[in-house]
């Protein structure tokens, strides 16, 4: 759990616990407290959300009970296996990347979510994979309009323009150049990963153009992301 507190962007904690005899994860996140005036609302736009991701056949652990109010969300989920972070740690310590078959089930899940015309977030720590089965596990915040509407409407003009170009990597024909940018976000030294990444994402048709073109929106992207945590503005 470590792992995934580490690369969380939002004030989020997860804990592995047991429920009903399972073994669970649990995941917290606290509310900004101009948000927190909007939870009922935030609470129906994951709700939506989830069913979005189910219906485009995208495979998501249930969730067997949550908590919402002012403070914070709280998601008790099923627990799908390890996080992709946590297995190219334990399976091969020394490779930049996951497997190839790993890899083409993640962009398997990347071409759902464009057919659905889905916004997602295709960032590597928001997926869990058991060794045969592999499942997306992030709903928080919920990549929907009302969702954004209850954001933007708490920023000024500033915040907004950030925000907006913010939200526009997770729409659906940037989730192969957004996959490639938070793997550079998270240590150049990807960028030597970059001609694999280009190869294997042009094979699932998830990026088109040469290298150079795709480089330099993955670059873009990155530096959208970045300023919006160094202008810290929040999520949720």
């Amino acid at each position: 759990m470590e792992e995934l507190n580490r690369y969380s962007v939002q004030d989020s904690k997860f804990s592995t616990v047991h429920f009903e005899g399972r073994e669970c994860i649990r995941k917290e996140t606290r509310l900004n407290v101009h948000l927190g005036i909007h939870w009922c609302d935030l609470e129906k736009a994951i709700i939506h959300y989830v069913t979005k991701l189910t219906s485009a056949g995208i495979p998501v652990p249930e969730i067997y009970k949550s908590e919402a109010n002012q403070e914070r969300l709280i998601y008790i989920c099923e627990f799908k296996g390890p996080n992709i972070l946590q297995y190219m740690r334990k399976i091969a310590p020394n490779d930049l990347l996951p497997e190839k078959k790993v890899l083409d089930r993640i962009f398997s899940i990347l071409r759902k979510a464009q057919n659905a015309r889905l916004n997602f977030d295709p960032h590597i720590k928001n997926f869990v994979w058991n060794g045969v089965e592999l499942a997306y596990v992030d709903f928080t915040p919920p990549w929907v309009d009302s969702y954004y509407d209850v954001r933007l409407s708490l920023a000024c003009e500033h915040e907004k323009k950030i925000l907006k170009d913010f939200f526009s990597c997770m729409e659906p024909q940037q989730l192969g150049y957004h996959f490639a940018a938070d793997f550079l976000k998270m240590d150049p030294i990807y960028m030597s990963t970059m001609p694999r990444l280009f190869s294997i994402l042009g094979e699932h048709n998830l990026i088109q153009g040469n290298f150079d073109a795709f480089v330099t929106r993955v670059n873009k992207i990155k530096e959208i992301e970045q300023q919006r945590e160094r202008e810290k503005l929040f999520l949720l």
